[in-house]
């Protein structure tokens, strides 16, 4: 691929073990969107630890990125794809889970300068800094409060939102692409 208009970046935790849990979701709204539009199938990078899907919406190219190292780590990922392709971090969009939120919500923010305690955003930070673009979406729900954070973000969906899951996805999967073809906004939703 050429260098692209826009990098996604879907994070999450590679492997079976963490495949349906909810800070996989950056993963399972990425693997949507390279389905719905036509994407190319996911391959690994030989020159970073990802695996990168690639398509294009309108006249713009755009390289889905999975990072293949383990959440904590993103950064290592992402950096090593912005250097290879010599993108300013403002081309980049990240696409994650964040327990901040609840549960079928999504904030989008392209002026946000901390982590917010999410330790794959801190890692992305430590590498190019915190000039990126953030699709953040809520995973928070009842039981968070008396769960401990890392336990709770690697379980699985509850069965309620399990039911609501796909259209979530679906939704995002679809404000993306009306971002990649209208621009980027800062926006709270409530989709469910």
């Amino acid at each position: 691929m050429s260098k692209p208009d826009i990098v996604i970046i879907g994070l999450g935790n590679p492997g079976k073990k963490y495949q349906d849990t909810r800070h996989n979701l950056g993963f399972m709204v990425i693997e949507e969107f390279a389905k719905i539009y036509g994407f190319s199938k996911f391959s690994s990078l030989k020159y970073a630890k990802a695996d990168m899907a690639e398509g294009k919406i309108g006249d713009k190219s755009i390289a889905l990125i999975k990072s293949m190292t383990m959440m904590n780590s993103s950064g290592e990922a992402v950096g090593a794809i912005l250097k290879y392709y010599n993108l300013v971090p403002s081309k980049t969009w990240v696409v994650y889970d964040d327990a901040h939120l609840f549960f079928g919500h999504v904030r989008t923010r392209s002026n946000n300068h901390t982590a917010g305690g999410h330790n794959g955003i801190k890692s992305i930070i430590e590498h190019i800094g915190a000039n990126f673009l953030r699709v953040r979406i809520g995973i928070a729900n009842k039981h968070l409060i008396e769960a401990e954070m890392d336990k709770f973000v690697l379980a699985n969906f509850s069965t309620d939102e399990r039911a609501k899951l796909q259209d979530l996805i679906i939704y995002c999967a679809n404000l993306l692409d009306g971002y990649i073809e209208n621009g980027f906004e800062d926006q709270t939703l409530k989709t469910l």
